[in-house]
């Protein structure tokens, strides 16, 4: 009658084996390759105790709340508790003052100081003077509105230009104020140094970059880009014999 008796594989090395692995013939690993075994079977990981990791490497992983809920008699320094928990609380307040705006709002004339000015002395406010008339004023709101959800530490405004500064005449918008320290730093007036009637976002961006005003991922002028491909589209059409489109031709202000 034939036997139903099985064999567990297991990582045991046999004296021929080890003979083997002593003259460098073969490696563990081979030697269980051999067997049928998967050596990754039979490794074991290393266990990580709490005296392998330091204190402050504990209380690194843990947010305000939990370092308060700590009991202090765990540890013979009383002020690495206090460290940690002050190095917490000062990164939630960055992070919360970071995400604070992300809106792109309208304000009025007797809110200017407050929300402008005034809110400059902690970080840069970029307020639009516009008009519904001006077709600069559109591609400005366009391009703020998408960069105020994106970057959250800037504050975005807009207001009317005759309601900001009584008779602002309509050939000065659009105009992008940009505050900072409780000042005026700088001041955009109409789209030429942002793209033209091409304007984009990202030509905003750039622009509001190059100032300091916000960090951007961009690695070149949007308007480099543009001219560039421009000009490269306009070398294949004459090299075809054929003249730029009414559409291909370069927009100014």
């Amino acid at each position: 009658m034939a036997s139903n008796k099985t064999y567990e594989l297991t990582d045991e090395l046999t004296e021929w084996d080890e003979i083997l692995i002593k003259k460098g013939i073969k490696t563990r690993d081979e030697c269980l390759w051999d067997k049928g075994v998967n050596p990754d079977d039979f490794r074991k990981a290393p266990e990580v105790t709490f005296e392998d990791v330091s204190e402050e490497e504990l209380l690194d992983q843990l947010n305000a709340k939990e370092i308060d809920e700590l009991e202090e008699d765990m540890y013979d320094d009383d002020r690495m508790l206090e460290k940690f928990r002050e190095k917490r609380l000062k990164e939630m307040k960055e992070a919360a003052v970071q995400a604070r705006f992300g809106d792109y709002i309208e304000i009025s004339k007797d809110e200017y100081i407050r929300e402008v000015t005034e809110c400059s002395k902690t970080c840069w406010v970029v307020i639009h003077l516009y008009q519904d008339s001006e077709l600069g004023c559109n591609l400005v709101d366009e391009a703020l509105m998408k960069l105020a959800p994106k970057f959250k530490m800037v504050k975005f405004l807009k207001i009317r230009s005759t309601m900001a500064v009584e008779n602002w005449p309509n050939s000065r918008v659009p105009a992008v104020f940009l505050y900072n320290e409780g000042e005026l730093k700088h001041q955009c007036i109409g789209i030429t140094e942002l793209g033209g009637k091409t304007m984009k976002a990202a030509n905003m961006e750039w622009y509001l970059a190059c100032k300091n005003v916000l960090k951007s991922d961009l690695e070149e002028d949007p308007i480099r880009t543009f001219v560039t491909e421009k000009i490269s589209k306009a070398s294949v059409f004459r090299s075809r014999g054929t003249g730029l489109d009414s559409d291909d031709e370069f927009d100014s202000d």
